[in-house]
C-alpha cells in the first residue's frame, strides 16, 4: 500500500481578503495561486508543520491558527488552518515568485487544484458567505450528514463524528436475550429528531444502563447535534471532546458502534413469548431518551459489523520516523503472511477431517481454552486462601517476571478469544435455527390443508380490494408464503408498512402482524373516498364460499351501467312541417 502524503497549510485573512502566493517552478503545480503549505516532516502535527512553513515561506510567525478542513483521499492528506492578522507584507523564498491580497471571490483564474477546491466547496458556502473563514460548527456538521464531507471532521476544539442514535425494525439483545421491535414511526420523526438535541455521548453503557451525576462524570465525552433520518436509522452528528475517544472512534483497525438507552413510561411496551420460550417486546413510544453509548457492537448492527460510528477520515497523530514506520510495515507484512500460511495449513487439515469432526474440534478447542483459563483462577484462589490461612506469617511477595506476565497476558487473550468464540456460535446457532424454517422443501400432504387455509384466508381480503390472493408456490414452506401473502397489504397498515417481513422473523410475530395487515386491509377495503361520488365494488366470500358484491360510494352509475343504453348527443331540432 502506497504511503499516505500528509501535508499542511494556513488560509491568512485580513478583513475581506486572504493572501495568496504564486508557486515558482521548482514546486509542483508551478505558476498557480496557493497557499503556504508543506508536507509534513517527523514526528511533527499538522499544526507544527504549517507554522513551519509559513516561517520558511513568508518569514511570518503565526500566533492563532484554528482549523477549518481536513480531507484525506486515501493517497493525501490535507490539513487547512485559518490565521486571522493584520495585513503584512511576507518576504517570499525560492518556492514562490509572488504574491497577493485578494478580496473573497475574486480570485485569480489559476488557482492550486486544492486551493480551488477548497474556495468552490460548496460547504463552504452554505452560511450564503464568500468567506470561507466564517463557517460555523454547524456548517461544517450539514456537510458531513450530506456527504460532502467526510467524518470525522475536527473543528476547533472538538471533532465532529456521524454516528447512528437509534435503528429501527426487529433486533436481538443479547444482554436480555430477548428480541425487540421499534416501530419506525415512533423514531423517524421530526420530534423525535428534536429530542435528540444535546442527547450525551458517552463510552460504554452504565452498570444501572441510566446516568446520573456519578456516571455522567466518567463516562461523558460529547453531545448529539443536528440529527436526521438515513434510510430505517436515526443518524446524527456527535461533538466529541475527548481526546481518548477521538483516537478510538479514528482508529481504522479497530471500529466501534453505537447503542442508545431509551426509558419507556409504564405500560408503554407489550411482550410476547415465541415457540421457544424467547421473550419478544414490542416497544411503544420512549419516554425518555437517556444517552448514547459508543461501544464495541450495538444492537442495531443486528448482528452484522460494527457500522454505528462513521470514520472516513483516520487522522491520528504519527509520531514515529522513517525507519520506524518502515520497521513496523515489515512486521505486518510478515504477520500478515504468516498468518496467512497458518490459515492455510488450518484449512487444508479441516478439510481432510468431515464436518461433524471440524465442529466438534473447534468446540472442544474453545471449551479447552475456557477450562484453562477457570483452572488458572482456581490456583490463584487456592494461594489467597493459603496466605490467608497463614495470618500472622509474614510471606514474601511473589515476584513476577516478564516471563509470567507474557504468560497471564497469552492466557487472558486466549480466554477472551474462547468467550467470543462461544457467543458467535450460539448466535450462530440461534439465527441457523430461525432460518431453517424457511428453507424450501417439498410439501407434504399433510401441509396442503394449512396452505389452502392460508389462502383463503387471505383471498377474503384481497377479494375485497378487487383482486386474487396468489397461490402457493412449490418448495414453498407455510411461513414464506404467509409473508408472500401479506407483503402486498402492508401499504394499508399504518404499523406494519414500513416494517420488512424478513426470512428472519419469527411465527409468532408473523401471526401478529398478519391479524393487524388483514384487519388494516379489509378497513381500508370498505372505506369510501369522500372525494370521489362514483360507487366501488367490494367483493367477500361467505362461509359456503360464494362471492357477494357489495358497493361503497355516492353514485348508482356503477351497478345501472349494464342497464343504460348509450349516451346520445342532441345536434339539431326539426320543426313539424304541418306548425309551419
Amino acid at each position: 500500500m502506497a504511503e499516505l502524503k500528509r501535508a499542511a497549510g494556513v488560509m491568512f485573512v485580513s478583513g475581506n481578503q486572504i493572501l495568496l502566493t504564486k508557486r515558482s517552478l521548482s514546486c509542483d503545480y508551478p505558476g498557480t495561486w496557493a497557499f503556504p503549505a508543506g508536507g509534513l516532516e517527523a514526528g511533527e502535527s499538522p499544526e507544527e508543520a504549517a507554522r513551519r512553513e509559513c516561517r520558511e515561506e513568508l518569514k511570518y510567525e503565526c500566533s492563532d491558527l484554528t482549523q477549518l478542513s481536513y480531507s484525506n483521499d486515501g493517497h493525501n492528506e490535507f490539513t487547512t488552518f485559518v490565521a486571522r492578522v493584520e495585513q503584512f507584507t511576507p518576504t517570499l523564498n525560492s518556492e514562490s515568485d509572488a504574491f497577493m491580497w485578494v478580496d473573497f471571490g475574486a480570485y485569480p483564474a489559476n488557482l492550486h487544484p486544492g486551493v480551488q477546491d477548497l474556495l468552490g466547496n460548496n460547504h463552504l458556502q452554505a452560511n450564503n458567505s464568500q468567506n470561507p473563514a466564517d463557517i460555523s460548527e454547524l456548517d461544517v456538521a450539514r456537510s458531513i450528514a450530506s456527504g460532502d464531507l467526510p467524518s470525522p471532521q475536527i473543528y476547533s476544539n472538538m471533532a465532529l463524528f456521524a454516528i447512528r442514535v437509534t435503528g429501527t425494525g426487529i433486533a436481538y439483545r443479547s444482554l436480555d436475550q430477548e428480541y425487540v421491535l421499534r416501530l419506525p414511526e415512533n423514531y423517524l420523526t421530526k420530534e423525535f429528531l428534536a429530542r435528540c438535541n444535546g442527547v450525551p455521548v458517552i463510552m460504554l453503557h452504565p452498570e444501572k444502563r441510566t446516568l446520573d451525576s456519578k456516571e455522567f462524570k466518567k463516562r461523558i465525552v460529547g453531545s448529539i447535534m443536528l440529527p436526521y433520518i438515513k434510510g430505517d436509522e436515526v443518524w446524527a452528528i456527535a461533538r466529541i471532546y475527548d481526546a481518548d475517544a477521538v483516537e478510538i472512534m479514528s482508529d481504522p483497525d479497530f471500529k466501534v458502534s453505537t447503542s442508545p438507552t431509551v426509558v419507556f413510561r409504564e405500560g408503554a411496551n407489550g411482550m410476547l413469548q415465541l415457540a421457544d420460550g424467547t421473550p419478544f417486546l414490542i416497544e411503544g413510544k420512549p419516554g425518555l431518551i437517556d444517552h448514547v453509548a459508543v461501544c464495541e457492537l450495538g444492537v442495531w448492527d443486528k448482528g452484522g459489523a460494527a457500522a454505528g460510528v462513521i470514520s472516513d477520515s483516520a487522522n491520528g497523530e504519527s509520531i514515529m520516523t522513517e525507519e520506524e514506520l518502515k520497521a513496523k510495515a515489515d512486521a505486518e507484512a510478515k504477520e500478515a503472511e504468516d498468518k496467512k500460511k497458518a490459515d492455510e495449513a488450518k484449512a487444508k487439515a479441516d478439510a481432510e477431517q468431515p464436518a461433524w469432526a471440524r465442529s466438534l474440534a473447534d468446540s472442544v478447542a474453545a471449551m479447552g481454552a475456557r477450562m484453562d483459563s477457570m483452572e488458572e483462577a482456581r490456583k490463584g484462589d487456592k494461594k489467597a486462601d493459603k496466605k490467608a490461612d497463614g495470618a500472622g506469617e509474614e510471606l514474601p511477595a511473589p515476584t513476577m517476571t516478564a516471563a509470567d506476565k507474557k504468560a497471564d497476558e497469552k492466557a487472558e487473550e486466549a480466554n477472551k478469544k474462547a468467550d467470543a468464540a462461544m457467543s458467535e456460535n450460539q448466535a450462530l446457532k440461534k439465527r441457523l435455527e430461525m432460518l431453517e424454517g424457511n428453507l424450501p422443501r417439498d410439501t407434504q400432504a399433510a401441509d396442503y390443508g394449512l396452505f389452502a387455509t392460508a389462502q383463503a384466508r387471505a383471498d377474503s381480503v384481497y377479494s375485497a380490494l378487487g383482486q386474487r390472493a396468489p397461490a402457493p408456490m412449490s418448495g414453498e414452506t407455510l411461513l414464506s408464503y404467509k409473508k408472500r401473502l401479506a407483503r402486498p397489504l402492508q401499504k394499508h397498515s399504518g404499523a406494519w408498512k414500513d416494517i420488512e417481513l424478513t426470512p428472519e422473523l419469527p411465527e409468532a410475530v408473523l401471526a401478529m402482524a398478519e391479524e393487524t395487515i388483514y384487519a388494516d386491509a379489509m378497513v381500508s377495503a370498505h372505506t369510501v373516498d369522500a372525494g370521489s361520488a362514483e360507487l366501488r365494488p367490494i367483493i367477500r366470500t361467505d362461509a359456503t364460499g360464494r362471492q357477494i358484491t357489495e358497493y361503497a360510494g355516492h353514485s348508482p352509475r356503477s351497478w345501472m351501467a349494464p342497464f343504460m343504453s348509450e349516451p346520445r348527443l342532441v345536434t339539431q331540432i326539426n320543426k313539424d312541417p304541418r306548425k309551419g
